[in-house]
Order: structure tokens, then sequence, then C-alpha cells
């Protein structure tokens, strides 16, 4: 056993658990458009064309991860791996599959001719579009997104935030001027 391992043990952290803890928190982005789409990553909502189509949570946590990772490949396991816990009874395979049937009949993509996901047989997906990420989530990976979000702060009163001298350079901030 290494001194790290007993040393978490001492402490009663699993040294998975660590690891996990250890991860990097990358921001992720909020909007992800794509063709005539938009994800918004926070919400789960799709929408075409600003119309919002219906698609269910574990289909809007699938679609999420292929367009963050658009164009590499994103295997079965990394997937199944996000969506279902270890201690979770289900048929995984499965659920994936059904999970690929609804995101591309939402997108209207199929997997003899696909437009937007490319399926890798017995090995994971492609997402095949330009992605743009639009805004940012500053909150870590496995935060609610069902959770409501925090209000707005609330603006200072003009007259604190007034300029004090109205007479000087109102410049851009990168030396250029108006």
């Amino acid at each position: 056993m290494s001194e790290t391992a007993s040393s978490l043990q001492r402490v009663g952290v699993a040294e998975r658990d660590f690891e996990a803890m250890m991860t990097v928190i990358r921001p992720r982005p909020r909007l992800l458009s794509f063709g005539v789409f938009e994800l918004d990553a926070l919400t789960g909502e799709l929408r075409k064309e600003g119309r919002l189509v219906r698609l269910r949570h574990q289909p809007v946590s699938v679609l999420r991860l292929l367009l963050e990772r658009a164009g590499e490949l994103v295997t079965r396991r990394e997937i199944t791996e996000e969506l279902w816990p270890d201690d979770v009874d289900v048929d995984v395979e499965q659920g994936l599959n059904h999970c690929m049937k609804e995101i591309r009949a939402a997108l209207g993509d199929r997997p003899d001719s696909p437009r937007f996901i490319q399926t890798l047989p017995r090995r994971g997906y492609r997402f095949l579009v330009e992605v743009h990420a639009n805004g940012w989530d500053k909150r870590p990976p496995g935060f609610d997104a069902a959770a409501p979000a925090p209000e707005p702060a609330k603006a200072a009163p003009a007259e604190a935030t007034a300029d004090p001298d109205p007479d000087a350079d109102q410049g851009f901030g990168d030396g250029r001027f108006e």
C-alpha cells in the first residue's frame, strides 16, 4: 500500500474518491450551437431555429458530452461512466442505444447517412459538425443543472458608479479611443 493510500485511509477517504476530488474543474460552455440547433447545457433545452425540441434528460446529457468533444471519438464506456454510476442497476448498453435513437430523432439524423453523429461500431460516437460555444458555465461538472441559477448581483446606484471626472478620456481599455 502506498504512503498516500494509507494516509487517505487514516482520514476516511478512499483513494478513488480522492482522485475524483482532485480532478481539474474546467468551465463548461453554457450554449452550444451547431447548424440550426442550440443546446443550453444549463437548462437542458435543445432548440431548432429558436423552437424548443423535446429531448429527455439523459439524451441531453449524452448530446452535451458529444458537443463538448466535437470531432473526437467519445467511447461508449466514457458515456456510460458519465451518465450511469456503478451502483445503478440498469442495462446501460440498452439505455445508451435508446439515448442515441432519441438524439438522432430530435436532430433528424440517421445512422446510415449521418449528418451530425457518426457511429464507430463497438467503440463509440463522433460529433461531425462544428460546434460554437457561447457563454460559459463556471459551475463544476456534476453540478445539478436543474437547480435554479443564483440571482444576479444588483447594480449599484448610478451616483455610486458615475465617472468622477466627466472630462476624462473614454478609452476602450486597450489603448484605443473613440
